[in-house]
């Protein structure tokens, strides 16, 4: 099934629409963070807070505070982010669980972003980026298309799917190999323990070296920067210092 929802932000007004879904809302451009940094509302006043909980008013206007939602930098496509994630949860409740993990709908998202072609191109890639990663099929801004084109991103999500795959062959394989000399490492403490190790070690070992290859495969071919952006939501952690490594082959490119 496919899903159009539109966003527009207004000035001071966020209008949210689906013909599909029989969705339509209004909201203020305003979000609200708690004392602990975390939302307390979208698209609510103090004074509409209030009229919900008089019973917290004297807690609101202590602690709660309240920021536009949408502001053409950074921290404005953060929580615009947030509020499309939100909105979508929304739009899609009624649909079957086993549908949405099938992904069995096609949620298209137009948005109306104002100075949005002012803001840093990084800053947009990223935003765009996360939509499209997050359950949104196709994406339009300001009338354009958003993100990368849908072949693309596909083909990024099958050769991450086909390297997992192939790093456990690989290592099945490579297990079988090592087990036909099974006699010559039976009786060794010493030996087994190196074996395990090169067993353990090896699983790394492979997949890295086939997300290399991978790396180098679709550089020839796919958009850069969804390749940066890529390795930089996989490389966090132990795997920062490998990421950097690959982000710098698209560097040289």
């Amino acid at each position: 099934m496919k899903i159009d929802v539109e966003i527009q932000f207004h000035g001071e007004k966020i209008l949210v629409n689906s013909k599909q879904k029989n969705y339509h809302r209004e909201y203020k451009n305003v979000i609200a963070f708690g004392s602990d940094n975390k939302i307390v509302a979208i698209g609510q006043t103090l004074d509409e807070l209030i009229a919900e909980n008089p019973q917290y008013e004297d807690r609101f206007k202590k602690e709660v505070k309240f920021e536009p939602l949408y502001t053409a930098d950074r921290d404005g496509l953060e929580k615009v982010f947030i509020f499309i994630i939100y909105e979508s949860t929304k739009i899609l409740h009624g649909e079957m669980i086993l549908s949405r993990l099938l992904n069995l709908y096609s949620l298209t998202c137009f948005l109306e972003l104002p100075d949005y072609e002012k803001i840093s191109k990084d800053f947009r890639n990223h935003f765009e980026y996360l939509l499209l990663k997050n359950g949104i099929s196709e994406l339009y801004i300001n009338g354009l298309i958003g993100g990368w084109k849908k072949w693309q991103r596909n083909t990024l999500k099958l050769s991450n799917f086909v390297t997992q795959v192939l790093s456990f062959l690989l290592w099945f394989m490579f297990m079988i190999i090592t087990n036909q000399y099974k006699g010559l490492w039976d009786w060794n403490l010493g030996l087994l323990a190196l074996v395990f190790f090169i067993f353990i070690m090896s699983i790394p070992i492979i997949y890295y070296f086939l997300v290399l290859i991978r790396i180098l495969i679709l550089r020839t071919f796919l958009p850069l920067d969804l390749l940066r952006l890529e390795l930089a939501e996989q490389g966090k952690g132990f795997e920062k210092v490998w990421t950097r490594f690959l982000t710098s082959l698209l560097d040289e490119k």
